[in-house]
């Protein structure tokens, strides 16, 4: 007769009553199928984002992002779970994308926690949204706007002068063979 030794591992689970559900309010069109949802959270300073968790729709697969400090998931609600409960009021903003085939637009809503808490330094990035009915534009501030244009003029003109320039090397060679 063989014995059989079982090994218990102790790992140290997560207070799931600790947790909090974030839901994404969003108004999905009838007869669109998603692609992803990721999660971010907003920095409250700088409006820049750092991605939580993202779950691609179709094959129904979860993968955290590389600094998310959390074992974070999405419910099939679009929701994100398992957020950690904070004890101090500071304001936490959490934002939803929802990803869709080309053609349509990608929604978005933000959530903030404790809900209702007021944050007025997040700047976010220019595209429209639907969100529960209103419209929501966000802004890009002019200076980035004067840049990108800058840029794409020097681009092109760069491009332009490349062009010129070897069209003439093609037109003014002579053949070494050739006497004159």
């Amino acid at each position: 007769m063989r014995q059989y030794f079982i090994l218990f591992l102790i790992f140290p689970m997560p207070d799931v009553s600790l947790s909090l559900q974030v839901p994404c309010i969003v108004n999905l069109e009838e007869g669109v199928e998603y692609r992803k949802i990721t999660w971010y959270k907003v920095s409250i300073g700088s409006g820049s984002l750092m991605g939580l968790v993202m779950k691609d729709i179709r094959t129904n697969t979860t993968q955290l992002y590389k600094f998310a400090n959390h074992s974070y998931q999405i419910g099939n609600d679009l929701s994100l779970l398992h957020v950690p409960e904070r004890h101090q009021e500071e304001c936490e903003i959490y934002r939803c994308c929802v990803w869709p085939p080309v053609g349509h637009r990608i929604l978005q809503s933000d959530y903030s926690l404790p809900q209702g808490c007021q944050s007025n330094a997040v700047e976010m990035t220019e595209f429209s949204s639907q969100v529960q009915g209103t419209h929501v534009a966000l802004s890009i501030p002019g200076q980035y706007i004067i840049i990108a244009g800058v840029s794409l003029l020097v681009i092109l003109t760069v491009t332009a002068v490349v062009c010129v320039c070897q069209q003439r090397k093609t037109h003014t060679k002579v053949p070494s063979h050739v006497s004159i």
